[in-house]
C-alpha cells in the first residue's frame, strides 16, 4: 500500500536540508582558514602575567574560548 506524505512535511524537511547545507558552506571556510596565533597584553593588575603578552604558545595544549570585549 502506498502511503501519502503531506506536502508540508516534505517542504519543511527540504528547508532543513537546504539550511544545513548553507550553514556548512558559510562556516567551513572560516574554520578552515582561521589563524589563532596571536597575543594580547594582560591588563589585569591582579594577574601574575600583568603587563606581559599572553597566549602563544603557553596554552596550546588546552581547549580555549576566545572572547573580546571592551569596557563601556
Amino acid at each position: 500500500m502506498l502511503q501519502i506524505i503531506p506536502l508540508t512535511n516534505i517542504i519543511s524537511c527540504l528547508n532543513y536540508i537546504v539550511m544545513k547545507k548553507m550553514l556548512l558552506t558559510l562556516f567551513f571556510p572560516i574554520i578552515l582558514y582561521a589563524d589563532y596565533d596571536y597575543s594580547l597584553q594582560d591588563y589585569n593588575s591582579t594577574s601574575p602575567t600583568y603587563g606581559s603578552d599572553v597566549w602563544n604558545p603557553e596554552y596550546s595544549d588546552y581547549i580555549t574560548m576566545h572572547f573580546f570585549s571592551s569596557q563601556g
